[in-house]
């Protein structure tokens, strides 16, 4: 909605209906404000701003705060006031839209926006980051429920009224992609890239090389949307044949918008190969002497883990293999997280209790709520982010694990 200039110039006389005085100073210039745009004003008790020339709709107002908040940030609270049903359009809706936009907008910054920005805190690092977890760090399952298949979360181009989603974001993508008036061979640097789907449209379809941010951003998309690294009932023998497999269509994905390229077989062998060396890995300065800790106590420690049977030769090379009792693969249970069928299987082990076990894992929902759909005790190790909206029982560090082993001991 494009920004809203609020006039002063004299009120005019609009309804006999009782209203506080401020009230009616704010409604009076929220109603010349959108007056030129043919709408009119209501406010929550029935009073009325003067009847327009050729009425396209009405806005109507429901409370205080949400008038207050559509004169000192329009852009802001028009969009939270019509989800939250404080306001409401009755009339053409398309055509009080089009008229909102087309207000005009001031040359000079009005005392409403120069307020906001002396009033408005400085984003610094901290809270930057906080935001950023806060708005993006929900799964990939959130966004997929709403956006479309690419995950792109910009504004859609809708070719035709029929268009589907997905075809305004490709509408859109190309759109971009067109202004930019790309060549083949040239070089995009894209700065928030999201899910990739802007770089890949341009490798695809323009010709243009990807970045390693571009690929990272790729590897990550096509990760969290494969299926589970898990084969119910496969035969032991026949596991690391569609471990290799799994991991190969997986990396065939991340690629395929660059196309196919000569001797990818022979890359992808190197590439499987490399990753199972314990030296391809590195493990957080505190955590070999916080399993030597916990070992000392006489815990029972375990792993549990979405992965491959390489992992027991990266964990041995590593150091970190002799404080564990045993190693769950999500390859050889035959589940993955969340599925509670892994967290059972360290039950069935070990033949104990549910709430007698700590989970400790770094996703909120294939660790954390996983475990607690399990019946276990649970904590978040989340190394990033600031603070937000996170379980109360998180750690920075492993080694923050201690105390809450202890009150779970006493």
């Amino acid at each position: 909605m494009a920004r809203m200039a609020v006039s002063f110039r004299p009120l005019p006389v609009i309804t006999s209906v009782q209203l506080h005085p401020m009230d009616r100073w704010l409604a009076c210039r929220l109603a010349e404000t959108i007056a030129p745009a043919r709408i009119r004003l209501e406010l929550w008790n029935g009073w009325a701003s003067p009847s327009v020339e050729s009425p396209i709709g009405v806005l109507v107002v429901r409370d205080r705060r949400a008038l207050i908040g559509l004169i000192v940030d329009p852009d802001l609270y028009f969009g939270e006031c019509y989800m939250s049903q404080r306001v409401e359009i009755l009339g053409d809706l398309e055509g009080v839209m089009r008229g909102l936009s087309g207000l005009r907008r001031p040359s000079q910054p009005s005392w409403r926006q120069k307020f906001a920005l002396w009033a408005t805190p400085s984003n610094g690092f901290v809270s930057a980051r906080r935001n950023v977890h806060h708005h993006y760090d929900l799964g990939n399952d959130f966004y997929a429920t709403w956006l479309d298949p690419e995950l792109v979360y910009t504004c859609a181009y809708y070719p035709r009224r029929d268009a589907s989603l997905e075809e305004a974001q490709a509408t859109k993508l190309d759109l971009v992609c067109r202004k930019l008036r790309l060549r083949p061979g040239e070089r995009v640097v894209e700065a928030g890239c999201g899910w990739g789907a802007l770089s890949l449209h341009m490798a695809r379809h323009y010709g243009v090389e990807a970045s390693p941010s571009e690929i990272t951003a790729r590897f990550r998309s096509c990760f969290a949307s494969a299926p589970p690294l898990a084969f119910p009932d496969a035969p032991r023998a026949g596991l690391p044949e569609l471990e290799c497999t799994w991991w190969k269509k997986l990396v065939q994905r991340v690629f395929e918008p660059w196309g196919p390229f000569p001797g990818f077989d022979d890359y992808f062998a190197e590439l499987f190969s490399y990753f199972a060396r314990p030296d391809a890995w590195e493990l957080y300065p505190e955590v070999l002497e916080t399993l030597a800790t916990l070992k000392k106590r006489g815990l029972i420690l375990d792993v549990i883990s979405n992965f491959d049977s390489r992992l027991i030769g990266i964990l041995e090379g590593l150091g970190a293999c002799r404080y564990f009792d045993q190693i769950f693969i999500s390859s050889r249970i035959g589940y993955a997280k969340p599925a509670r069928e892994i967290f059972q299987a360290a039950l069935d082990t070990h033949a104990v209790a549910a709430e007698n076990i700590i989970h400790v894992g770094d996703s909120e929902e294939k660790d954390f709520r996983g475990a607690i759909n399990a019946g276990f005790k649970a904590i978040l190790i989340d190394r990033c982010s600031g603070p937000g909206t996170k379980p109360s029982c998180t750690i920075r560090t492993l080694k923050e694990i201690i105390p809450h082993v202890n009150d779970f001991s006493n």
